[in-house]
């Protein structure tokens, strides 16, 4: 799709932030990317990543969440240097990866 984008095959495309961003970024000719966080028609696309621990070892979950709260930022650059448009709680933009380019 990006392709199709950079050729003028297609004017726009709808993509998963994350892929979008990515080959976005990487496209041979300047393009857009706009997360749609405020869209409300069709399927939720804005979703937090997450994973999971065994009920009965809390302390891995401790342990997990320690190490990515003190490392949060360090994650966020490297998301941003793939473009990766981040958003916080409240589902707003946070995250200049989303520029033109």
């Amino acid at each position: 799709m990006i392709a199709e984008i950079a050729s003028g095959e297609l004017d726009a495309g709808l993509l998963w932030g994350p892929v979008g961003g990515y080959y976005a970024q990487r496209a041979d000719v300047p393009l857009r990317v706009v997360p749609l966080v405020k869209e409300t028609a069709g399927p939720n696309t804005v979703y937090g990543i997450t994973m999971g621990v065994r009920p009965d070892e809390p302390q891995w979950k401790h342990r997990i969440n320690k190490v990515l709260a003190e490392n949060q930022h360090d994650i966020n650059v490297i998301l941003q240097g793939y473009n990766v448009p981040l958003l916080n709680q409240e589902g707003e933009l946070i995250a200049s990866g989303t520029a033109d380019r």
